[in-house]
């Protein structure tokens, strides 16, 4: 469309692209004078036959769109908020930028407003320019013309030459009331033909494409913290450009959702999109859940999908810190149940726990109950606010490095601890007793190509009857949001007055 554009429809005289700018603006003006719903009539521009099928989300005073002022676009909702109408500090800023992220209190889990700024591309600067300087001539004298080459952006601006000396510029979309998600926010996805797709990211959240925790060292996905002291005047700061990012503005992300974690796993391991199946390849090697648990009475299921010989599971609970490219039981971090004979097994140790063990079709129930820890520094998670951040495909991560050694010599036990599992809903008896203190995820290891699903409830096939206070573990979202909010603000009290400012 962009190349018709500026190739054989668009005007080569003053007078026809001055009279391009003021039918925009006069079709602008319409669209204001006429409320419309915004979305139904960008689809129906490019689908002709649909039917509006819903209303445009607005501003929180209920408002249309006020062409001329600073206004910010939800990235969830793709409602537009006029700036006065926010509470979240936004800095400097000229109507039609769109170099930031933003999410609007309705969208936001925490019913809060976040902004951040982003550095503007060459492109977005004369994007927003020209969109600016549109409305300004639509308001005066309609001159919209410029005596500088600016960009080659065909796909975005329409450009006529008069005489070979002056050039003129417009935007090739005319409608600025209709700029939504696609249009002018979203620069990056303009042109699929010359340029590649952004990182995709998934229903979840988390991205496809990430590091996997391995070689010694651990990868947390990070998420801006807009609780963080002097964050607008980090992204306002031009000293700190190209400089490493602090890594107290930024926060664990933590799900929503309970499920099998896409970086704490080996990599031959295969994960289903829903993130609650695995397959398993070659020798055996692990994967833990996204979420643990450091106290409390918790239960999880494993359904047995496939399994034939020689295939074969070993499944249990393991701190973060357990061998990946070994089976669940291999180390000191970890306790497993495995299928054949029903051997229990911790630090590479077998012993005798059931008879016959268990196989394809079969429930497996996984019962943990922790006491509160003897030391309060362990009674919240840490913050990984000190370690530094590395970028990956466009995410920033958290990089924590494995001190094994130190870490096994640090482990006590928990008295008081047990783990029981269930075949079927029958209770097999207690695995394992004064388990090590520490944080316990659920943990799933494959030996070549078995398969597994995982059920972190709250609904159960097969749930303990002889236990009465036990959580799912799927409450442990909730749970590490506290638990992680908390830690959150005690870093920033302990920290006051401690940390750079810009």
């Amino acid at each position: 469309m962009a190349d018709d554009a500026g190739d054989k429809n668009y005007p080569n005289t003053k007078e026809a692209a001055q009279k391009t700018i003021e039918n925009g603006a006069l079709a602008e003006k319409k669209a204001e004078a006429e409320p419309m719903d915004t979305d139904a009539s960008t689809a129906g521009s490019q689908s002709q036959g649909e039917e509006e099928t819903a209303e445009t989300p607005k501003c929180y005073c209920g408002q249309p769109r006020s062409l001329g002022c600073v206004e910010l676009l939800c990235g969830t909702c793709l409602a537009w908020f006029h700036s006065e109408c926010v509470s979240v500090n936004i800095g400097k800023s000229l109507p039609f930028m769109t170099c930031y992220q933003f999410c609007c209190k309705k969208c936001s889990p925490t019913e809060s407003e976040s902004f951040i700024r982003r550095q503007a591309t060459f492109s977005q600067m004369c994007q927003q320019a020209i969109a600016n300087l549109i409305l300004q001539s639509a308001n005066e004298d309609g001159q919209t013309s410029f005596s500088k080459e600016m960009t080659k952006e065909t796909d975005i601006f329409a450009c006529s030459l008069e005489d070979g000396t002056d050039s003129y510029y417009t935007l090739v979309n005319q409608q600025k009331a209709e700029v939504q998600k696609g249009k002018l926010l979203l620069t990056a996805m303009y042109s699929f033909q010359n340029r590649k797709r952004g990182t995709r990211v998934p229903a979840h959240g988390y991205p496809l494409e990430h590091p996997y925790n391995k070689d010694g060292y651990r990868y947390i996905l990070a998420e801006s913290d807009p609780h963080a002291p002097n964050r607008q005047a980090f992204d306002d700061s031009v000293e700190w450009a190209g400089k490493p990012i602090p890594g107290y503005l930024y926060r664990m992300f933590l799900g929503s959702q309970v499920l099998l974690s896409m970086h704490d796993r080996a990599p031959q391991l295969k994960l289903s999109d829903d993130r609650l199946t695995v397959t398993g390849e070659k020798g055996y090697s692990m994967i833990r859940a996204s979420h643990g648990v450091v106290s409390g009475q918790w239960f999880y299921e494993v359904t047995i999908d496939e399994m034939q010989e020689p295939t074969a599971t070993r499944i249990g609970w393991s701190q973060s810190l357990g061998n990946l490219q070994a089976p669940c039981g291999y180390d000191k971090f970890s306790y497993s149940w495995r299928s054949r004979k029903g051997t229990r097994f911790h630090q590479s140790h077998g012993y005798h726990y059931c008879d016959g063990g268990y196989g394809e079709g079969d429930v497996l129930g996984f019962f943990v109950s922790l006491p509160v820890p003897a030391d309060r520094e362990k009674w919240l998670p840490q913050t990984f606010k000190d370690r530094p951040l590395v970028k990956f495909k466009s995410h920033l991560y958290f990089e924590e490095k494995d001190c094994v050694s130190e870490a096994e010599k640090n482990l006590k036990p928990a008295k008081g601890s047990k783990m029981i599992m269930y075949k079927n809903g029958q209770s097999i008896g207690v695995a394992f007793e004064d388990v090590h203190e520490g944080t316990y995820y659920p943990a799933v290891s494959l030996y070549k190509a078995a398969t597994v699903t995982v059920n972190f409830g709250p609904d159960f096939k097969f749930p303990p009857s002889d236990q009465e206070n036990f959580r799912p573990m799927s409450e442990a979202a909730n749970q590490a949001m506290v638990d992680y909010a908390l830690a959150d603000i005690l870093f920033h009290i302990d920290n006051e007055g401690k940390l750079p400012e810009f």
